[in-house]
């Protein structure tokens, strides 16, 4: 089966899910709340207007790892339980091979990922757009679209260990519970213990995949002008501009590599066992 006709198939598919629908009525709903209560904020009380470029940092920040933990949560949800009722054994049986079947899976989890992203940003900015002056200043400058990028890849980070799991355990619960547990309580306690313990541990602990995935979209880690932004990206190299652009490679190269690692070996895994 050819890829273009996997994906269609996913979208399809996934398409029809309620989960999907309505967790995508909800989170637009969250979105609505809070970029218009930021919209029709007050100036007076020391916020600064929100328009664009000045509002991407919080377009993209503003509901913290919400966004990732829903997409990822839906994903899970979704795929997991085509192990669970019985769907993937039935798609073998009717002709598609494994290889299609995870990629069509992959897919749909890229595609949930890149839908709550898109949904955000679209109403963030329909709203950031309104007070913007034409030719005053960039709509996007070079800060605000690394940025975007690195929300992208965190967004494809989160999707990519979420397809770990849900092929890995093969049941909605358990995947969810080693999904969260590992986000909010394994690496946390990781980062403690290697910070505490070695030199270089603060280094290795913000290489991490949920640290380097938080950095990627942390506003500090692209513009090192924004108050208390570069204190709060852990990867640093120095504050000179060459090293500066070092470490956002790296942090690129290391997160693309996370999303790499994670795909393979649940692919490598999944291929050699019965479904």
């Amino acid at each position: 089966m050819k890829a273009s006709q996997l994906i269609q198939n996913e979208v399809a598919k996934i398409s029809r899910h309620l989960i999907l629908r309505t967790a995508l009525v909800t989170f637009l709903g969250i979105l609505v709340i809070v970029f218009g209560e930021r919209f029709f904020r007050p100036s007076h009380i020391g916020s600064t207007q929100f328009v664009l470029p000045g509002a991407w940092p919080f377009i993209v920040n503003a509901l913290g790892p919400l966004p990732l933990f829903l997409a990822t949560t839906v994903g899970i949800l979704l795929v997991s339980s085509e192990f669970s009722v019985g769907t993937a054994k039935l798609c073998i049986i009717a002709g598609m091979t494994k290889r299609e079947f995870l990629l069509g899976k992959l897919a749909a989890f890229l595609g949930i990922s890149f839908a709550f992203l898109l949904l955000q940003v679209l109403v963030g900015t329909s709203l950031a757009l309104i007070g913007f002056q034409i030719g005053t200043q960039p709509v996007l400058r070079q800060q605000d679209l690394l940025l975007l990028l690195g929300s992208l890849v965190a967004m494809v980070g989160h999707a990519a260990m979420g397809f770990s799991v849900s092929t890995l355990f093969r049941a909605p619960g358990p995947a969810l519970a080693v999904y969260f547990f590992y986000v909010l309580g394994v690496e946390s306690l990781l980062r403690t213990l290697l910070s505490a313990r070695w030199g270089l541990g603060e280094v290795l602990a913000s290489l991490l995949p949920g640290s380097v995935f938080e950095q990627l979209r942390n506003p500090g880690c692209f513009e090192p002008n924004l108050v208390g932004g570069a204190e709060s990206c852990g990867f640093r190299l120095s504050v000179s501009e060459t090293a500066g652009e070092t470490r956002i490679l790296a942090l690129f190269a290391f997160g693309v590599a996370w999303v790499v690692l994670f795909v393979l070996a649940s692919y490598k895994t999944q291929v050699r066992r019965d479904f």
